[in-house]
């Protein structure tokens, strides 16, 4: 778990990355209804309080919120068609729990990026994905930092933006080297989807070994549970933990699953753990599942078969598995120095990242985990590492080809 610990808020997961922290990025819409507020480190030192029901600091509780209309079955933030009852009526409760602000009194923090899912999966409609305005950057304490021609160490602080009151901010020790930008939060469409792939389904389709003689050598990563498949370096595999590891690491807030030990800026604060409970995550989980897929707008054969025979389908396999044409084969690969940032999870070095879905690419303006690329033609010629022929294919493409390519995409 040593992983886990050092790690404290800085990665993304299923709702990382967020924006505006004191007031939800919700836009009310007809239909739209309220939902009240909840009821029921390393590099600072930080001294757990006891725990106690009327702490001094905490404010007042936040006020209701509200809540756009849910979009219709199978629409861009909407669910997919076929949920039982049961699944649909969790669904809806996750819905309005996405639009929840935290406050201090239920837990947040003390240290937190921001106060709501919906605060950070927001563009473009809720349930998408974010900005860098608040991804934790992380730094190597410089106790740890690496000598002349070291290798690096496996030990990233996280860097929160906000604190409750009484609280001092995080700041990194002088000498510190900042080593991990912050990671935008990615949308969360059809992860119901990728969830249930059997786990032999993606192993065998990452060809490890490079039988085929393409130079990609994609890896599925185990860990407990079997393969895992989300998050930037494929890191976890069941939603309800992703959800989990977000309400500690970006909300300070502790689940059942998460008591102690995916923070490294202790929970310090007064409120009794666990400070959500399981029926508030399964909710949440229930929502995130069943999130349709984003739809596709229109069709591009020519650019697709240009797709195919420049090698991109190597990593971007068109369906995933029967029926979910989601553009990944969700290994991780090795994408060269360009992506080489400080990685903290077992078993990925710096420039491995898993194979990013291509579905709802058209609604991106910038891409990668730190939007290191603002068109679509920057961010291919960004690739190297085992996918370095494949963007010199591209890249020696004639035009009228490429611009079939990009055509392709952008639907």
């Amino acid at each position: 778990m040593l992983h886990r610990i050092v790690a404290g808020i800085v990665l993304v997961g299923l709702m990382t990355g967020c924006r505006n922290a004191d007031t939800p990025k919700v836009v009310a819409a007809p239909g739209a209804v309220s939902v009240g507020p909840a009821t029921g480190t390393d590099a600072v030192a930080v001294t757990p309080k006891p725990k106690a029901e009327a702490p001094a600091y905490l404010p007042a509780a936040a006020s209701p919120v509200v809540v756009p209309a849910l979009p219709a079955v199978g629409e861009l933030g909407g669910f997919r068609p076929g949920l039982t009852a049961d699944q649909d009526a969790a669904a809806r409760r996750g819905y309005l729990e996405f639009f929840r602000v935290y406050s201090p009194s239920e837990g947040l923090g003390p240290y937190y990026n921001d106060v709501s899912c919906a605060n950070c999966h927001f563009a473009p409609v809720p349930g998408g994905h974010g900005d860098l305005d608040h991804a934790a950057a992380g730094f190597v304490p410089p106790e740890k930092r690496p000598g002349p021609g070291g290798q690096p160490v496996d030990v990233v602080l996280g860097l929160p933006k906000k604190q409750i009151a009484g609280f001092p901010p995080i700041q990194p020790p002088t000498g510190s080297l900042l080593a991990v930008p912050g990671a935008v939060a990615p949308p969360l469409f059809g992860l119901g989807l990728l969830e249930a792939i059997p786990d032999e389904v993606i192993a065998a389709g990452c060809d490890a070994t490079d039988r085929n003689k393409d130079g990609i050598r994609g890896r599925a990563i185990r860990m407990e549970g079997g393969v895992t498949r989300f998050g930037w370096r494929a890191h976890t595999k069941p939603v309800k933990d992703f959800v989990a590891d977000a309400f500690a690491r970006e909300m300070g807030i502790i689940s059942p699953l998460r008591l102690r030990d995916s923070t490294t800026h202790a929970d310090a604060d007064a409120i009794a753990d666990p400070e959500i409970d399981h029926a508030r995550l399964n909710d949440l989980t229930a929502y995130i599942q069943a999130l349709a897929p984003p739809p596709r707008q229109g069709d591009h054969p020519e650019g697709a078969a240009v797709f195919a025979a420049v090698g991109c389908t190597g990593c971007h396999r068109p369906s995933t598995a029967p029926g979910v044409p989601a553009y990944t084969d969700l290994c991780v690969h090795d994408l060269g120095p360009a992506f080489a940032h400080r990685a903290h999870e077992p078993d990925v070095s710096d420039a491995e990242w898993r194979t990013a879905p291509l579905w709802g690419l058209r609604f991106r303006t910038k891409y990668f985990h730190a939007h290191m690329a603002s068109d679509l033609t920057s961010a291919i010629a960004m690739h190297g590492g085992e996918a370095q022929a494949v963007r010199d294919r591209f890249l020696a493409l004639p035009e009228a080809k490429r611009q079939a390519l990009l055509a392709f995409l952008g639907t």
